[in-house]
């Protein structure tokens, strides 16, 4: 991580802990300066070593219970930090079935 550090001249970057994870669901939220959102439906990305190899959409396999609750999660990011612009959102799950906690 230090020779990272210092190969980067000390750019402003974000470091991500590395987990193990079975499943990546990703949702797009919009939201205009006016407050106008939209939300895309749930998007299922495969990953091999690490790099993003496929996206599926739309999600066959999930409850319309699941796209609600994504979408809820993503309204109140936006909603609290007031965010102007698209978000996309990364959801992780550590067992097949996908369950947003």
């Amino acid at each position: 991580m230090e020779a990272a550090w210092l190969a980067l001249r000390g750019v402003p970057l974000i470091v991500e802990k590395r987990i193990q994870f079975t499943r990546e669901l990703s949702i797009l939220a919009v939201r205009s300066s006016h407050g106008e959102t939209a939300f895309y439906p749930l998007v299922e990305n495969q990953h091999r070593r690490g790099i993003l190899r496929l996206s599926r959409a739309p999600v066959l396999d999930l409850p319309n219970s699941i796209q609600a609750q994504a979408t809820e999660y993503a309204r109140k990011l936006l909603e609290h930090f007031h965010y102007v612009g698209v978000l996309a959102i990364e959801f992780l799950s550590g067992r097949r079935r996908f369950a947003c906690q």
